[in-house]
């Protein structure tokens, strides 16, 4: 398996070819067999399980993956000091305006946790859940954080002249 850089830039950008997306440790990577295995039965399948909610945890085989289910739109994974932000975007800032929009607008939302999930581990990666674990590593967008326990919250936000439209989940402790 490819070396995942020590620590990611403060901004990453992914994209799903339709599929959810799932965050998995980088250890349990050889273990996300994506679309491969029987029909009904793949990762990807259990993933596809979550689609219509906005996020969920499937676990496999002692794997624990959190899937951000709904639209595969394209994602950006913002590093804070207080956060982890993954902001999906429904329908897109212009890029000039995108960072004025994070710092103002999803910086100092407050969310309520809905989910709690555990990483033992420093990096995890976020890809499309159809690709196998192995094969994602290109693709991916790499979360850096201490190991422990993460509060996780769901926010949709959109701007009042419909600039854009954000879905904006936030890990913390």
């Amino acid at each position: 398996m490819q070396k995942i850089m020590r620590r990611p830039p403060q901004f990453q950008w992914v994209t799903s070819n339709g599929g959810p997306f799932v965050l998995v440790p980088e250890s349990r990577l050889e273990e996300w067999q994506g679309i491969d295995g029987p029909a009904g039965k793949a990762h990807y399948d259990r993933a596809c399980t979550l689609a219509g909610e906005f996020m969920g945890l499937v676990d496999i085989d002692g794997l624990q993956a959190l899937v951000f289910g709904d639209e595969p739109n394209d994602t950006l994974v913002w590093h804070c000091p207080e956060f982890i932000a993954v902001i999906r975007m429904i329908g897109a800032p212009e890029p000039q305006d995108l960072r004025g929009i994070l710092e103002d607008v999803v910086h100092p939302v407050e969310q309520k946790p809905e989910l709690e999930y555990t990483l033992d581990e420093p990096r995890a990666l976020l890809f499309d859940s159809a690709y196998p674990g192995s094969d994602a590593v290109e693709s991916a967008a790499v979360l850096w954080m201490e190991p422990g326990r993460f509060k996780i919250g769901t926010t949709e936000m959109e701007d009042d002249g419909g600039a854009y439209s954000l879905m904006v989940h936030k890990l913390w402790r």
